[in-house]
């Protein structure tokens, strides 16, 4: 018999039910619930129904509980130290499981059971497990395993012990308004976390799982190739939520993602290097590396760098090679077996350099070995190998051209080239209509009903989209041109001197000359700003030109510069000249410190209101080579003609200088505070509303001990999956297929409690494709007291007062500033060639090495140049109205 039931004793239980207790309860966590609690629902604009991308869930039984177990699967034989069974393994197991001879009870249960592919897993039915848990043992295939070890017997023991009974009625009660006590919570959250395990039971064996916290599913079925060695993959993402409507629901969205295409390696590489990835990459990515790599260009044991083919740009590129390809799968074509591998390093030297001894005493290169051997002549024989351990523990090296990358290899986000970024906007941006006919393609295929461990769960589907009630806000009054707006100049910074650098040397005089009168109309007509300012035109877009660019402007001239980076494509038109240029003269007039339009506002906007926007943007991921990174933090503040932006990690003392400031231009501090943050991940409210809470009045009391301003903080949401489509075409835009602007939801699709609400400020405008993501806002803490309406209000209004545009934009513009500012940043925090001023790599307590920027010495450059420090995204308060620069 296979099946083992040991005593456990009564420490053993509780110490195993306080481990798992949590588990599985990640991506379930309900965040909002201890948030302000909804005042009411809004009552202003003109009320629609639109459809919500939620599918309502029912029960067939008033009280329905499951079951979560333990199970802890560990191999029978010795591996090496630090082994973990992958995902794909232990669902091997799971299914191998199923077929072990065991007590029918125990059977009866994992029958119903939905497992997790880690630690957990869910029934309907108890096991009834007379000694608190039990052993069975499961034997693999020999091609099953993937354990690496040659001295497997493919044996594993899989240990289950009860952690907990869960009341799946818990979650339906909380949507209609239950308890929010830390039970209830709990309750909701394990609830959630089973059944989002139920639904994605049927799915391991059809699709692939894929990032998202375990949401988002691919299949290759429709596969679309694109650009430098890359295809897109479609598919969907799911997961269970609490709506105020008073059911729970799946929210089901399409996905896309980008994959490198199953080829030969070295061709993968050579696309990417000669395609888009050679220019750089769209945002999420930084600058590319120019230093050559130890063996590669301009590096010792490397070759010239004026060789002909692709090679020595790789070579230039190594860091970029490493960071694309690290951890990839590959079979090596060479050999009969096909067992996937995985990508652990690169050589510093190419097939044809490497040398090794032969059983003869031999030295042959690597090129020449697999020439001899294999009869195969290398046809890219200049680049890097992949470095693998062989049986006796020696490093082996295996040229690219002999592999070829399996499939579901994904492309690092940071990684994705202009080309490829591009290409995925074509593919991925579906108008709403036909989003929403995908959705419900996917919703039809998945058959949720249809599942017999479902019915065995007693719950129920609705195959409808959720139609919620929406309202139509008014738009703001926008003044421009008014005598009471006047450009903002500064009688202390003078022009200087205004130049253009033009790397396009097929821009005829003739062009140039009508861009400059073009250009001289759009600088008058928008206020003669003075500073000074450098033009630079390219022929055609590149983040590695433009991140350079911004980087030499404030680090490498002699004081900081104001930049505009222009493509010379755009004067080929000469009807569409004057358009552009007036785009691109309101960047410049709002860089420069001037108003390009004003926006009515609310009475709750005063002279005493400061309004901060702060995001936060993050590293890329830590890899045994590369340094763990510094986030990089930016608050922006409103404030009556200034404002200041730090890359300090310090929240106290950012309100500090943002306080200072605000009172030195009005003559008092700020009695009323709207913070509103962007960049917190799902599960982090918590912490905004507590630990960035205390430390904004952390500010206040070290200012003052009896000062004491109102703080309301909304937490500004945009990486949600939540999308809104229009049930009648009267109200979409007319021209998208998108809802109108100012369409605004806090219904049925929203939290059951808290005080949120969803925003579609803008809509999206005929040259941008794909359906609009509206902006969820939080309301985290509210001292002001705020209405729904009052609110709802704001946010729309504030959102027409962006400085470079005249429309409406998605996201409260000092938000948009954060979140734009910390972008930008990431050029001087984290470069890819580890070349920066401003920073340094140092090693830590624990032995890693880890990336140490200075902020100060970025901040005495930007002291230098007050158009930088003082005027870029300054904005001016007023009794009336609030301007955006």
């Amino acid at each position: 018999m296979s099946v083992n039931t040991p005593d456990a004793t009564q420490q053993e239980v509780a110490e195993i039910q306080r481990s798992f207790q949590n588990l599985a309860l990640a991506d379930a966590k309900d965040d909002l619930a201890n948030c302000v609690p909804r005042p009411g629902f809004g009552v202003h604009g003109k009320k629609i129904e639109v459809w919500a991308n939620l599918f309502p869930i029912g029960t067939t039984n008033d009280s329905v509980s499951v079951y979560h177990y333990d199970i802890n699967i560990e191999p029978d034989f010795r591996v090496r130290a630090g082994w973990k069974a992958p995902a794909e393994l232990n669902w091997k197991i799971w299914k191998a499981l199923q077929q072990v001879p065991m007590p029918e009870h125990i059977r009866k249960g994992l029958e119903t059971a939905a497992y997790d592919r880690g630690h957990s897993f869910y029934t309907s039915r108890r096991l009834n497990l007379s000694h608190e848990k039990v052993t069975i043992s499961v034997t693999l295939q020999e091609d099953q395993s993937e354990t690496e070890n040659a001295q497997r017997t493919n044996k594993f023991k899989c240990t289950i012990q009860l952690v907990q009974k869960i009341d799946i009625n818990r979650l339906f009660a909380y949507s209609q308004g239950s308890s929010r006590d830390p039970d209830s919570q709990h309750a909701v959250a394990s609830a959630k976390a089973a059944i989002n395990v139920l639904l994605r039971q049927s799915l391991y064996d059809t699709v692939h799982q894929k990032g998202g916290k375990g949401r988002r599913f691919f299949t290759l079925e429709g596969a679309q190739p694109m650009s430098d060695g890359g295809q897109v993959l479609n598919g969907f993402i799911q997961s269970v939520i609490p709506t105020q409507s008073g059911k729970p629901a799946v929210q089901l969205d399409t996905a896309y993602g980008a994959f490198f295409r199953a080829e030969n390696l070295a061709e993968i590489v050579k696309d990417y290097f000669t395609g888009g990835g050679a220019n750089g990459r769209g945002r999420g990515g930084g600058r590319g590396s120019a230093a050559g790599a130890r063996g590669g260009a301009n590096a010792r044991g490397g070759f010239n760098i004026g060789s002909p083919g692709f090679e020595s740009t790789v070579w230039q590129r190594f860091h970029d090679l490493k960071k694309l390809l690290l951890r990839c799968k590959y079979i090596l074509t060479h050999r009969e077996s096909r067992k996937p591998l995985q990508i652990k390093a690169f050589s510093t030297k190419s097939a044809e350099e490497t040398r090794f001894e032969l059983a003869g005493g031999r030295l042959v290169t690597v090129e020449q070995y697999f020439k001899e051997k294999y009869s195969i002549r290398l046809r890219y024989p200049k680049l890097p190998m992949v470095i693998t351990k062989g049986k006796d523990g020696k490093a082996v090296h295996y040229p690219l051209k002999l592999m070829r990358l399996t499939e579901l290899n994904g492309i690092p986000f940071g990684m994705i080239s202009a080309a490829q970024t591009s290409d995925m906007i074509k593919i991925a941006g579906k108008p709403p209509t036909e989003r929403r006919a995908k959705i419900m393609e996917w919703r039809k295929k998945l058959n949720y009903s249809q599942l017999p461990k479902i019915k065995e769960w007693c719950l129920t589907f609705e195959e409808q989209m959720m139609e919620v009630e929406a309202r139509v806000l008014a738009p703001p009054q926008v003044l421009y041109r008014n005598r009471q707006v006047t450009p903002f100049v500064r009688d202390n910074n003078p022009l200087k001197a205004w130049s253009v650098v033009n790397f396009d040397p097929f821009l005829q005089d003739q062009e140039i000359g009508a861009f400059r009168e073009a250009a001289h109309k759009a600088y008058t007509y928008g206020g003669k700003i003075r500073p000074q300012l450098i033009i630079v035109i390219f022929k055609a877009r590149g983040a590695r030109l433009y991140s350079d660019t911004k980087r030499i402007a404030v680090n490498g001239l002699k004081e900081p510069v104001v930049t505009q980076i222009m493509l010379s494509q755009k004067f080929m038109n000469p009807r569409g000249l004057d358009m552009y240029l007036s785009n691109v003269a309101m960047k410049v007039h709002a860089k420069l410190g001037g108003v390009t339009h004003t926006v009515s506002v609310p009475d709750t906007i005063d002279r005493y209101t400061m309004l901060v926007g702060a995001d936060v943007t993050h590293p890329p991921p830590v890899t045994k080579d590369r340094p763990l990174m510094p986030s990089i933090a930016v608050s922006v503040a409103a404030i009556n003609g200034d404002n200041n932006i730090e890359m300090i990690e310090d929240l106290t003392n950012m309100m500090k200088d943002h306080i200072r400031v605000f009172e030195k231009k009005t003559g008092s501090k700020p009695r009323k505070l709207l913070f509103f943050r962007d960049g917190v991940s799902e599960g982090q409210y918590d912490q905004c509303a507590t630990i960035e809470i205390d430390r904004v009045r952390q500010a206040f009391r070290e200012l003052d001990a009896q000062y004491k301003p109102t703080i309301t903080m909304i937490i500004c949401g945009k990486r949600h999956h939540m999308r809104f489509f229009a049930t009648n075409e009267s109200d979409t835009d007319g021209k998208t297929g998108n809802l109108k602007a100012g369409t605004c939801i806090d219904k049925g699709a929203t939290h059951p409690t808290a005080f949120d609400f969803y925003l579609q400020a803008s809509s999206a405008h005929a040259g941008l494709q794909g359906t609009a993501r509206p902006t969820h806002y939080v309301v985290v803490v509210d001292e002001n007291n705020f209405s729904a309406d009052r609110m709802q209000d704001l946010c729309n209004k504030l959102c027409y007062s962006y400085a470079r545009t005249t429309k409406a934009v998605s996201l409260i513009p000092v938000c948009y500033y954060a979140d734009l500012i910390a972008f930008k940043a990431r050029d001087f925090v984290y470069p890819s060639d580890d070349n920066s001023d401003t920073v340094s790599v140092i090693t830590n307590s624990t032995g890693g090495l880890e990336m140490e920027f200075d902020p100060n010495q970025l901040y005495k450059r930007l002291e230098k140049m007050p158009a930088f420090n003082e005027v870029m995204w300054a904005s001016r308060l007023s009794s009336s109205s609030l301007e955006y620069m």
